[in-house]
């Protein structure tokens, strides 16, 4: 396992979706924390309005991302009586399993 904060670690982030454009790194409190504190430094990878296009380019040009969203699913906000955004998350425990967390 990599111990964190022990150098920098830099990643990059796909969101396989169309619509969606990853937050800047290090501007929220949390984020800013992590970055600071253990050295981890997260770059988004935008689809620019065409997730497919953009995917396919990263194929092709053997670029693909550290991480692509994929693993981590979410669901609409109703199964809470106090949501928070649009919608909440489902984590696949096997995954996190296998990375001892």
């Amino acid at each position: 396992m990599y111990p964190l904060g022990l150098g920098p670690l830099h990643i990059s982030f796909y969101g396989h979706y169309s619509y969606y454009t990853m937050p800047q790194w290090g501007t929220d409190p949390s984020s800013k924390w992590i970055q600071d504190n253990l050295n981890i430094h997260i770059s988004g990878i935008s689809a620019d309005g065409n997730a497919k296009l953009t995917l396919r380019k990263m194929i092709v040009n053997k670029q693909l991302p550290d991480i692509a969203d994929g693993r981590i699913y979410y669901f609409p906000n109703y199964y809470t009586n106090r949501p928070y955004g649009n919608a909440g998350y489902v984590l696949n425990k096997k995954i996190y399993r296998r990375l001892a967390i």
